[in-house]
């Protein structure tokens, strides 16, 4: 095929395409272009002879009874509804309510970029149409093309500001582009014109939520419950929340509501589950287990919970369940491990460092693996010239990227980032992060190949038995000392100090924790 047929082809497609948008000119053009540098080119000659023929030809008159013909296909057969729509906007252009109407219809199909040009096509002829503006901004919202569907909204709420739907509509809106005091303003001046739409306040309390407001979105909540004490999405988002403030009995009693009206409810299943393990029912949270395992056998996160309470030995923690786990935990991590479980680890290494190295030493290149929100940033800071920090969670990074301590922040498995890179470092922190690993042999590697002779690698674990490392009922691994150094010798690292410490209260205790500092041998 020869470059100029080719771009006729091309130019073929878009003349079509134009068709079917009944722009009739633009295809006109284009038609009449290809023949003009190819006189011969058939398929151009017959499709502009197409158009023209169509052009010439008088359609009769729209009329009352062909929109009905389309609203009655619409409720029993979308595909020839739409298709009678197209057929009727090509026969009967410049139809500003056929458009609108054909572009509901695609909505309904869910073919969202079609629908947005059939009401583009309307405002063209009709500016101020109100309907084909509200469809317009819906169905970019549905797009995720947020900017342009608030400022639709905006000029329908400059019209008419008396309309809670819009005002709705605009929240949500703002909500998906994390302009969340902006949302909560819009949900207010809907709840002003409509008191009592739950809807509004669920969302309200969404943004609440987000913004770190729990009391206030706890209250939204409520209200929602109080006005449909059967909404789903408030009694979830309601039950979430107890759960993250450890009430476990109110987050109980809210899931088991959503299972009691929806017994396949698998994450209601699953919030039951973890509510019971956080009030030590350790036997009605394996049959939580089971029961959401019946409903969704190759679920990664709710067999490992089941492994760990029924004493199943594991290699590793299913990415899924440790990214969740943070990014619920993320808002309150650092008042829940450092001054309710009283942990230090940070600063526990960090003196151990300094007890194993005569000199104190600037570190050029430093990695904190499992950084979490920054704890060991703040501890490490002042002996680092350039930190990297990786955590898997993404909320737990954007915490730690508050504090502006770190050089670099990425979000993934460290494994996989190594990888992934030829940067070396001469300093690796892992603080409470082998926790959540089980077999450590792939992460030393991993570190031992990215290090150079003489950096130094600091870690933590929760203490278990010599002989190798276990699942704990915590969901949580413990290593034995020696398969430690063992992991890290066989990496390459020779042991330079190690200890023994308390190294978090839990609800029997404290958790007794290994600290290790270890040197790349050359």
């Amino acid at each position: 095929m020869t470059k100029e047929s080719t771009a006729h082809t091309i130019m073929l497609n878009r003349a079509r395409a134009h068709e079917r948008n009944h722009q009739v000119d633009e295809a006109r053009a284009l038609y009449e272009q290809i023949l003009r540098e190819s006189p011969g080119h058939k398929k151009a000659k017959r499709a502009l002879a197409s158009l023209n023929a169509a052009a010439t030809r008088a359609a009769p008159a729209l009329t009352e009874a062909d929109f009905n013909r389309v609203l009655t296909l619409a409720r029993t057969n979308l595909g020839k509804a739409e298709a009678e729509a197209a057929r009727l906007c090509r026969l009967h252009p410049g139809q500003p309510a056929l458009e609108n109407l054909h572009g509901v219809i695609l909505v309904q199909i869910g073919t969202y970029p079609e629908a947005v040009g059939a009401f583009d096509r309307a405002l063209k002829l009709e500016p101020a149409f109100v309907d084909a503006m509200s469809n317009l901004a819906s169905a970019l919202s549905a797009l995720n093309r947020n900017e342009e569907a608030g400022k639709w909204y905006e000029k329908l709420l400059a019209a008419n500001a008396k309309d809670p739907d819009l005002f709705y509509n605009y929240g949500n809106t703002l909500l998906n582009l994390d302009r969340n005091y902006d949302a909560i303003n819009a949900f207010k001046n809907a709840l002003n014109l409509r008191p009592l739409f739950p809807g509004a306040y669920n969302n309200m309390g969404k943004a609440l939520d987000l913004l770190g407001h729990a009391d206030q979105a706890r209250t939204c909540y409520e209200n929602v419950l109080e006005i449909d004490p059967n909404h789903d999405k408030a009694t979830r988002n309601l039950a979430q929340l107890h759960s993250r403030a450890q009430r476990y009995k109110e987050a109980q009693t809210l899931y088991q509501r959503l299972l009691a009206r929806d017994p396949s409810d698998v994450d209601a299943q699953l919030g039951v589950a973890i509510c019971l393990i956080n009030v030590g029912d350790q036997a009605g949270a394996v049959g939580a287990l089971e029961r959401v395992l019946a409903l969704a056998p190759a679920a990664q996160s709710p067999q490992f919970l089941l492994d760990a309470l029924r004493g199943e030995s594991r290699d590793t923690m299913p990415a899924e369940y440790t990214q969740r786990l943070f990014d619920d935990y993320a808002d309150r991590f650092e008042q829940d491990l450092v001054v309710n479980l009283e942990y230090k680890g940070p600063a526990e290494l960090l003196a151990l460092l300094d007890e194993a190295v005569a000199q104190p030493r600037q570190y050029a290149e430093a990695l904190d693996v499992g950084c979490g929100t920054g704890l060991a940033a703040e501890t490490f800071r002042s002996r680092i010239t350039r930190l990297t920090g990786i955590d898997i969670s993404p909320v737990m990074v954007e915490k730690a990227a508050e504090k502006g301590l770190y050089d670099t922040l990425l979000t993934g498995d460290a494994v996989e980032l190594f990888s992934n890179t030829t940067d070396t470092f001469d300093l690796i922190l892992c603080c409470d992060t082998l926790p959540y690993m089980g077999d450590l042999a792939p992460l030393f590697a991993a570190i031992a190949d990215h290090s150079s002779s003489g950096s130094h690698f600091l870690c933590s674990t929760e203490l278990g038995e010599d002989g190798g490392y276990k699942l704990q009922t915590s969901a949580r691994f413990a290593h034995g000392p020696e398969y430690v150094i063992e992991c890290a010798a066989t990496a390459g690292f020779d042991l330079l100090a190690q200890k023994a410490i308390p190294l978090r209260k839990d609800t029997v205790g404290w958790t007794r924790g290994g600290i290790y500092c270890f040197v790349r041998r050359s």
